[in-house]
């Protein structure tokens, strides 16, 4: 064997070993959750573990299985290298409530990964037509038209219902991110406000049809479904993933407006944040769209989605809080 094939091989070795190191200690740092827990420094991890967030497998940022060599290409010659915090939802969970809250706290714009338009009472808020470079939708100047849009190194917030709709932006989603704050609600008021958005567009019923009802669409109840669950199996299985539940916004909306904008790194007062509150306030109360199910329609949710659930501390008919 000669000088050069020594060489090979002692670096094959060499890296081998390596990894071989790189593995103990991964599962050296395993905990009873299952998986790697969510690194980040002491100060905010114990901010976070305060509040009982949380804290999923770190995946290393391995979504090259899901993404093709053109989008791969596109992501590595990106000359700017955006923040990009991810505000990740299942349809009808507060994502543009929260948006509204970030916009009005600091005024600086929020984006979506699709050109969808948002109603709020009778007023339209449009996004506009062509998406900035780091892959958002946004409504001219914001909600108000009173924002102006993040600068190339500040944090830039987008929503994201990934991998649900994949067909509308789906490179955009799987540009790589600083962090992703999922945002989980209730499905059992999840899906009756999703299904009554959709039907704004099919127009299968009548408003005072919807709103008579007393039973869930079987097909339409198991589509939701499944959503829900491949939604947050998802994200349960993403790097950098912190999760606030919608009815915890609601009922302490201080706290995690504060909470959100310190892990986006925007900066707003107290004052900043009481004023946004007042203009978006929480609105309605939970579980106020149960009596739209049937008890079958119930049964089923719960043997579908009952272990999923009470990760986020849901039962079938409440809230844990």
């Amino acid at each position: 064997m000669n000088s050069y094939s020594i060489r090979l091989t002692n670096l094959f070795l060499f890296l081998f070993f390596c990894l071989i190191l790189h593995r103990f200690d991964a599962l050296n740092a395993r905990e009873n959750k299952g998986g790697v827990t969510y690194s980040m420094d002491e100060f905010k991890k114990s901010k976070f573990e305060e509040l009982n967030l949380q804290f999923f497998p770190n995946k290393k940022n391995d979504n090259d299985t899901e993404i093709s060599s053109e989008e791969l290409t596109d992501i590595s010659s990106e000359k700017i290298n955006y923040k990009r915090v991810f505000l990740a939802s299942y349809p009808r969970s507060g994502n543009h409530w929260v948006r509204f809250l970030i916009e009005e706290a600091t005024h600086i714009a929020t984006s979506s990964l699709y050109k969808d338009g948002t109603k709020e009472g009778n007023v339209e808020y449009p996004h506009m037509h062509e998406p900035f470079p780091w892959g958002g939708y946004c409504v001219e100047h914001g909600y108000e038209g009173d924002c102006r849009y993040p600068n190339e190194d500040e944090t830039i917030v987008i929503k994201s219902h990934y991998p649900l709709f994949e067909n509308k932006n789906k490179s955009g989603a799987l540009k790589p991110y600083e962090h992703t704050i999922r945002v989980v609600r209730h499905p059992i008021d999840a899906f009756y406000s999703n299904y009554v958005l959709g039907n704004l567009f099919s127009k299968k019923h009548s408003q005072e049809e919807i709103a008579a009802s007393t039973s869930f669409d079987f097909f339409e109840l198991k589509r939701q479904i499944d959503r829900w669950k491949r939604f947050q199996l998802y994200w349960n299985e993403q790097h950098s993933v912190v999760t606030i539940r919608y009815e915890d916004i609601f009922l302490e909306p201080h706290y995690y407006l504060r909470l959100i904008l310190d892990l986006i790194q925007y900066q707003a007062t107290d004052a900043d944040i009481e004023r946004a509150i007042l203009k978006y306030p929480p609105k309605g109360e939970f579980m106020k769209h149960i009596r739209h199910y049937s008890q079958e329609n119930l049964k089923l949710i719960d043997d579908e989605l009952g272990p999923l659930m009470q990760q986020f501390n849901y039962t079938i008919d409440g809230v844990g809080l």
